[in-house]
């Protein structure tokens, strides 16, 4: 129907200006930036055509469009969208010649899946101006012919008719030149230079004026062509609906444009010049990129002409596919529908007026114990004549009043289970006509029999458990999933004097202490929220006066899905246990409290025991026997004093009062330091005594006085329980991660019935009263957890009586120290020099004893009984170290070194050192904040007082 045609084109109105309109095709492959050109395009543009058909890349020949008119091309194609594909636009560009060309483009558009432009594809005329062909164009439209176009009549322009629904802009591109009108465009100079027109025979002009007159009156779109399909003319109509004007069609190949696709072009080309009387529709591409559903029909007007008739269908075709999709959305509504009923999980079933089964799915078959095709046309008598007799008063009601009765419980028997009597819970609503007449019945049945013989067992069950909770002697109750109580047995009420039902809900918080009260109802209110079983204690008040404890347990209970259903809980009478409890917690208390005394009453004594023994040893002469009871008197108060601190300790650790001052230490030192404190036992019981050790350096973190404890604990373990002559080993090993340490001895083992108690407080293996080693069971209860304090365990190993035993102590190994990173030793530090040392204590031994011993060691030393003689000494005296006591008389030491601070606030000119028979941390913390230095418990040892002295030189310096 549509082709190139030069019937209204400038060489057809003026043979003098003819020539022949140029085209070619382009293809953009916009991602990879590659252009194709037919022969002519590359051309005309010289490019050259690579031999895969690609001409290079479009910038190429959008570097060759004269820059103002560039922007309309990229405009034209910034507006593509998958709904507006196409476009049109005119421009300038200089071709390889050097000349100016004027080039009419019509392109398409082709997307993605995400609607991103991927490719532009089409057709451009060269519509050059004869005239203008060696020289510049100007940027306007070459004037058409009025006479030969009808359309230049400014009447009959569809732009000048107001009711017109021409597209206002039917190329987007602004290088479109205005519409000719027979005069110059507005804004641009009167052309002089149009071609003559083409002058015809009277007649025929006249005729053809009509011809045209009649086709643009014709609201159809026309199109008269020849069986070539080369002379094409259009109407009016066409042009206003597509946007393709004569002057199109004369410039390019129109066929081409509106029908790009080729193999739907072949088809309409066939049904241009072959159908006759015929309706075919087929898509067209508008001029203005829209596509339009027209109906086209072919008649012949001679063996050469023919003329087509086009018409507008777009409104028939939404039409259509709206009452397509409207079928088929009805169709899946009505299968949908089907499905539903045929596989609904309850019985569904249709009855005429004569109760006659019109349609029943295959759950109410089921029900029935018959096949679904054998319900049809038989009546409800004959398929369920149990059901039908029950259901007469309700099928009345239905078919007569028009009724519709929900939810009838009928208990009858089926075919499926003719000697079971079943129960089903069924409504049965009427069927009407359009004009309200009824039609039939719609039954809806859902079988109950299940959930019926369960809720009897349930609530058998239930009075079963109401039976049994009423005996029992704790108080039962039941809560709903929310928490609201809604059962509470006897108990409660004899247990309390409540008024029966008053615990229901919440009331039952009213028989608690007030003080317990809130508590517990937060607990109950928060607990209830989840699913975790509850545990709670409270005082109740009872009929008799007074509050006991009880204990409350609360279960949660859920069904088959997991959901929460129910609470259920007891309450147990504890009165006696918490009372207990708090008697033993209060005696443990007292314990500690006593054993704190303890400690500090032994060591206060000890301690000159101590001094005694430490100037002894310094000057004593050479008698045998002074020295043997020097060193009884020094083992035994050794002994003595190891059974102190380990009492201690174990009280210390069961408060939670004891904490860890870890270092990085090296497992060596510790080790040696640990054998050094041991070693004159094991020299004493002449034991062969091995040590193995790392070779390489082996790092811990660890407290090195604690650490050390647990060694020697370990190491007089088995000294005391090795005989004499024995063997004792002790060995390290370690491994990236972890550092093993090994006592061995083959002394007397332990019996396997000891177990894990081995390491509990007081505990001790079987003694023979004729060498028994002594000591409290202490020692490996304190090993034991101080090695757990220091992130590690502790194990033992035995094979019985008389075979040995091994220990071992596993620790984790710590990294080895980075650069500038201090290292402990644990070794004992140099001896001091000579420093002005103010002994004070109101124990007169214990301050004579240890001033004789450091004058031993070379200090100036001062001794006083007293918080207020020692501050009057300190400022005659000046004393750069002051061992102060703790729990003196009237200024305790507190008092006495929080003075002394602020009168010496430097702890370079003054170290404030404590010495008290209390050790654990509650005192150590107070010390600190009166200004102690470091704390040290009696008895001092010569060793520690060194140590300590050492330190507070190091300090002053």
């Amino acid at each position: 129907m549509l082709t190139n045609s030069a019937l209204d084109s400038p060489s057809a109105r003026n043979p003098q200006t003819a020539r022949a309109v140029e085209t070619f095709a382009f293809d953009w492959d916009l991602p990879n930036n590659r252009l194709r050109l037919d022969p002519y395009g590359a051309e005309l543009l010289g490019v050259p055509s690579g031999a895969d058909g690609w001409s290079g890349d479009g910038g190429r020949r959008l570097a060759a469009i004269i820059d103002e008119d560039l922007a309309g091309l990229r405009a034209s194609v910034d507006a593509l969208s998958p709904r507006r594909p196409g476009y049109c636009t005119r421009y300038r560009m200089h071709t390889a010649d050097g000349r100016e060309r004027l080039l009419h483009e019509h392109g398409m558009g082709q997307f993605d899946a995400d609607g991103v432009l991927i490719r532009l594809f089409g057709i451009i005329a060269d519509v050059t101006p004869p005239d203008a062909a060696g020289g510049p164009a100007p940027a306007s439209d070459p004037v058409s012919d009025p006479v030969s176009d009808p359309r230049s009549d400014p009447t009959s322009d569809p732009a000048s008719d107001p009711d017109s629904d021409q597209p206002q802009a039917i190329c987007p591109s602004p290088l479109s030149p205005p519409r000719n009108t027979g005069a110059a465009s507005p804004g641009a100079p009167a052309r002089t230079d149009a071609p003559a027109p083409a002058v015809l025979p009277g007649g025929q002009q006249k005729r053809l004026d009509l011809l045209v007159a009649i086709m643009d009156r014709i609201p159809v779109m026309v199109t008269v062509f020849d069986v070539g399909l080369k002379d094409l003319r259009v109407n009016r109509e066409f042009e206003r609906l597509l946007g393709w004007s004569n002057r199109d069609v004369a410039e390019f190949d129109i066929m081409q444009a509106c029908y790009p696709d080729p193999v739907l072009r072949a088809e309409v080309q066939a049904f241009a010049t072959e159908v006759e009387g015929e309706w075919r529709d087929f898509r067209m591409l508008a001029k203005d990129g829209m596509l339009i559903d027209v109906s086209w029909t072919n008649v012949g007007l001679s063996p050469t002409q023919r003329v087509g008739i086009g018409i507008d269908v777009r409104q028939r075709k939404r039409a259509e596919r709206a009452l397509l999709e409207s079928q088929q959305g009805l169709q899946r509504h009505l299968q949908e529908l089907e499905g539903i009923y045929a596989n609904a999980p309850v019985g569904l079933c249709v009855l005429d007026e004569s109760l006659r089964f019109r349609r029943v799915n295959a759950r109410m078959a089921d029900m029935n114990g018959l096949p679904a095709d054998a319900h049809i046309g038989r009546s409800l008598r004959e398929v369920a004549p149990d059901l039908a007799q029950q259901a007469e008063a309700v099928i009345e009601r239905v078919l007569s009043k028009g009724e519709a009765v929900m939810d009838v419980e009928i208990n009858a028997a089926t075919a499926a289970h003719p000697d079971q009597p079943r129960t089903w819970l069924e409504s049965w609503l009427p069927m009407t006509d359009g004009q309200g007449n009824i039609t039939g019945i719609n039954i809806v049945a859902r079988e109950i029999t299940e959930q019926r013989r369960t809720e009897a067992r349930l609530a058998e069950s239930e009075a079963r458990f109401r039976d049994m909770a009423e005996t029992v002697p704790d108080i039962l109750f039941t809560a709903d999933a929310g928490g609201a109580t809604d059962y509470v047995n006897t108990r409660f009420y004899r247990i309390t004097g409540a008024d029966g039902g008053s615990a229901v809900g919440a009331g039952w918080l009213q028989a608690l202490h007030p003080q317990d009260r809130e508590r517990v109802a937060s607990l109950w209110r928060d607990g209830a929220g989840g699913t975790e079983e509850l545990r709670f204690r409270y005082r109740l008040h009872c009929a008799g006066g007074g509050y006991r404890w009880f204990e409350t347990r609360v279960r949660p209970i859920h069904d088959a899905r997991g959901n929460l259903v129910k609470w259920f809980g007891a309450a147990s009478d504890v009165d006696e246990l918490v009372r207990a409890r708090e008697a033993l917690e209060q005696a443990d208390r007292q314990k500690n409290e006593f054993l704190a005394i303890l400690g500090h009453e032994l060591r206060n004594p000890m301690a000159p025991v101590r001094s005694a023994v430490d100037i002894m040893e310094e000057i004593a002469p050479d008698d045998p026997k002074l020295r043997w009871a020097i060193a009884v008197i020094d083992r035994q108060s050794r002994h003595l004093g190891r059974l102190v601190d380990d009492l201690l300790d174990v009280s210390r650790i069961t408060r939670g009062q004891l904490s860890l001052d870890k270092r990085l230490c090296r497992l060596r030192a510790l080790l040696e330091q640990s054998v050094d404190s041991v070693l004159p036992l094991i020299e004493e019981r002449r034991h062969d005594f091995d040590v193995s050790l790392p070779d390489d350096p082996v790092y811990l973190s660890a407290d090195p006085a604690r650490f050390s404890q647990v060694l020697c604990n370990l190491l007089n373990n088995a000294a005391k329980y090795t005989p004499p002559g024995g063997t004792i080993r002790l060995a390290a090993e370690a491994d990236e991660r972890t550092v093993v340490i090994r006592v061995i001895d083959d002394g007397e083992g332990i019996d396997p019935a000891l177990g894990a108690g081995l390491f509990d407080a007081f505990s001790q293996g079987q003694r023979h009263l004729d060498r028994s080693p002594g000591g409290l069971g202490l020692g490996l209860a304190v090993a034991a957890r101080l090695t757990h304090m220091h992130d590690g365990r502790i194990e033992v190993r035995s094979e019985g009586q008389g075979k040995g035993a091994e220990f071992r102590v596993t620790l984790p190994r710590a990294r080895p120290p980075r650069d500038g990173i201090e290292v402990s030793d644990a070794g004992a530090p140099d001896t001091p020099g000579r420093l002005r040392v103010l002994v004070v204590d109101d124990n007169a031994d214990v301050a004579d004893g240890m001033g004789t011993l450091l004058r031993l060691l070379g200090h100036d030393v001062e001794v006083r009984t007293s918080g207020a003689a020692a501050l009057e000494a300190a400022e005659v005296f000046r004393p750069s170290v002051v061992l102060l006591d703790i729990g003196m008389q009237q200024m305790d030491g507190f008092e006495t070194a929080r003075r002394l601070r602020a009168a010496v606030p430097s702890t370079r000119a003054l170290q404030l050192i404590a010495v008290s028979g209390y050790g654990d941390s509650g005192t150590i913390r107070k010390g600190r904040e009166a200004g102690f230095d470091r704390h040290i418990t009696k008895p001092v040892r010569r060793k520690t007082l060194e140590a300590v002295l050492g330190d507070a030189a190091t300090a002053l310096d």
